[in-house]
């Protein structure tokens, strides 16, 4: 990135920092403003005064380029004031997440500080006093009223953010592709509208739900115990359950799975959420449990920012991994935690929403960026699940959902798998144990489905094996998308680990390209985009107006779909209406469960009264 690339851009280079207040739940509250412009030194600070109009200084956009870092915190703040959004973004912190996007952390650490000061010590520069930055913050977050001299002091060190912005921004100069930079950061417009919308909740139900937990975990242990004996929960002297690792090994040793159930590495028996989900699916004597375990993890989980309007706002968390995908934190996030908790989504009286997601997209990706010809025409038979057990010998001609459902839901299951390098045993892990005993000899059928796999789309094995060869053996190569994301190399990975990555990091930074600009179109024809979830759009709307704007969501999805891949992906719409809620088959029998014990544990205390 020179000057020279500026020079279309007469009004100016602009470095920009926001400070603002975080009322729980609610949007953000702004402070101050400040502002330099780089090449003619500029400068302009901004307090607001609470409840007060104020004017943009930066009109028009059109002229200007604009740098911050976490942009969409600053367009947060630009909203709540009113202001409409700059056209033309740089964002340092996306910059910088791309600069570092699978490299090898410092000595010491385990993953990259990717703060301000973190960006700021990767480029050896000087900055600000974490631990003095920390406390301005605080104070900040809680708002007004704030004295005349706490008010200099802000803006001295909002300026100051804008000081260290000036330093980066010279120091990863030569790491910035422009072009590929404003394309990313058009889309922190979009995250800073989807933050603003959040997500309609029962609040309600939630604060009962979150009133009656503890009662509700001992209610859980209780029946499970009556049912299978004991558990492995114990109370302690306050009277709250904890799991125990002792009688859970002795539980095992019951059931004869202490030999093949896996340990982490300091050598403690593995009681993480994916892999009692993986051992519940194997083994059938352990679903009872697992689902318990599951169920208390997910009482764990209440965490949600409701604000007065009852929508539960979220940080997206943009380009926060390896492949440029959203990172929420699943606590504040309600599409990340279980399915049976996403019956809180809940439109308010009058209002409807619409989850449009797209239909097998990463197999469609994998087709196109291989050029696999077979994988399209599956794609395009409308069912790609039964196609491919047609075109690997698993089902005949003809062959429909009716007549072999069970292959149907095996290739559900493993054709993803299989294009990311899944094992035979791996494959046969996946499968619930009701629908791996309607298999015969799952292992030798996973076996065969994995070598008919490479022999049916063998032109994508050629292409994503020639892909992962190339980042082994070419230590100065980066892969990277179409909109120039990128991915190095991580010397703590072996090479099984690189296979792994390499296999799944087109599609997924692929998918993730996408649904960006999936986002930055609905966002931009005005649909109240709720949230992103991995390839599917929440969106909002009236009662009478959703269906409207369920068809305009797809139009945004397939233009940027075939924007990136040349064609439209398949969409499904889902869509709920007051005073209905959200549901997922997949959790829907579990939310009726929890809820009835919600009412008989209320119930109990209403008539101990």
């Amino acid at each position: 990135m020179t000057r020279d690339e500026f020079l279309p851009y007469a009004g100016g280079l602009w470095l920009l920092d926001t400070e603002y207040a975080t009322p729980p739940g609610d949007p953000v509250v702004p402070v101050c403003l400040t502002a330099k412009e780089v090449f003619s030194g500029r400068v302009v600070r901004m307090f607001f005064e609470e409840g007060g109009r104020h004017e943009n200084p930066f009109l028009p956009y059109e002229d200007k380029v604009f740098v911050a870092f976490a942009a969409h915190a600053e367009w947060s703040c630009f909203l709540s004031l009113g202001w409409s959004l700059p056209v033309n973004i740089v964002d340092l912190h996306t910059e910088f997440r791309n600069e570092i996007s699978g490299r090898t952390p410092p000595n010491g650490y385990r993953v990259f500080d990717t703060s301000l000061v973190g960006a700021m010590d990767y480029f050896h520069l000087n900055h600000i006093d974490a631990g003095e930055k920390r406390e301005l913050q605080l104070r900040i977050s809680r708002g007004y009223p704030f004295t005349s001299e706490e008010r200099e002091g802000i803006l001295n060190y909002c300026l100051s953010d804008v000081v260290c912005l000036e330093k980066l921004l010279h120091a990863m100069a030569y790491t910035i592709e422009l072009p590929y930079a404003l394309f990313r950061g058009v889309h922190s417009r979009a995250v800073a509208h989807m933050e603003r919308n959040g997500i309609p909740v029962d609040r309600e139900g939630y604060e009962r739900m979150v009133r009656n937990r503890e009662q509700l975990k001992a209610r859980l242990i209780r029946d499970y115990e009556a049912q299978h004996g004991q558990s492995p929960y114990m109370r302690d002297r306050r009277g709250d359950f904890h799991f125990s690792h002792r009688r859970f090994e002795s539980y095992l040793g019951d059931l004869g799975l202490l030999k093949v159930w896996r340990k982490t590495p300091h050598a403690r028996l593995k009681t993480d959420q994916d892999y009692w989900d993986e051992m519940g699916r194997r083994f059938l004597a352990v679903r009872p449990l697992a689902k318990l375990v599951l169920s208390i993890g997910d009482l764990r989980q209440f965490g949600l920012m409701i604000g007065s309007d009852d929508r539960a706002r979220y940080p997206v968390m943009p380009f926060h991994s390896d492949t440029g995908r959203n990172q929420p934190k699943a606590k504040r996030f309600l599409f990340l935690q279980s399915s049976w908790m996403r019956s809180f989504v809940k439109p308010a009286p009058g209002r409807a929403i619409c989850y449009t997601d797209w239909s097998a997209a990463e197999f469609l990706i994998a087709g196109v960026l291989s050029g696999d010809k077979e994988m399209l025409k599956v794609y395009a038979s409308g069912d790609p699940y039964l196609s491919a057990a047609v075109s690997m010998g698993f089902a005949p001609q003809g062959a429909t959902k009716e007549t072999h459902g069970t292959e149907r839901s095996v290739f559900k299951i493993w054709l993803l798998s299989a294009q990311y390098g899944a094992t035979a045993g791996s494959l046969v892990r996946a499968l619930p144990a009701e629908l791996a005993a309607k298999v015969p000899d799952p292992l030798y059928s996973a076996k065969d489905f994995l070598g008919q796999h490479n022999k049916v789309f063998m032109r994508y094995w050629d292409w994503a094996e020639g892909h992962v060869e190339l980042f082994i053996y070419d230590r100065n190569y980066v892969a990277q998308t179409c909109f120039g994301w990128r991915c190095h190399h991580d010397r703590r990975k072996k090479p099984w680990q690189v296979r792994t990555k390499m296999l799944n990091f087109p599609m997924q930074s692929t998918c993730a390209e996408i649904l960006r600009w999936a986002c930055v179109y609905a966002v931009e024809d005005g649909i109240e985009v709720m949230a992103p979830v991995h390839d599917a759009l929440l969106v909002g709307g009236t009662v009478n107006g959703i269906e409207e704007v369920a068809a305009r969501t797809k139009a945004a999805m397939d233009k940027a779909s075939t924007m990136v891949l040349g064609l439209a992906m398949r969409t499904d719409a889902k869509i709920v209406r007051y005073p209905e809620r959200f549901r997922d088959p997949r959790g829907a029998g579990t939310w009726d469960r929890i809820m009835g014990l919600v009412e008989e544990i209320e119930g109990a205390e209403v008539a101990c009264e």
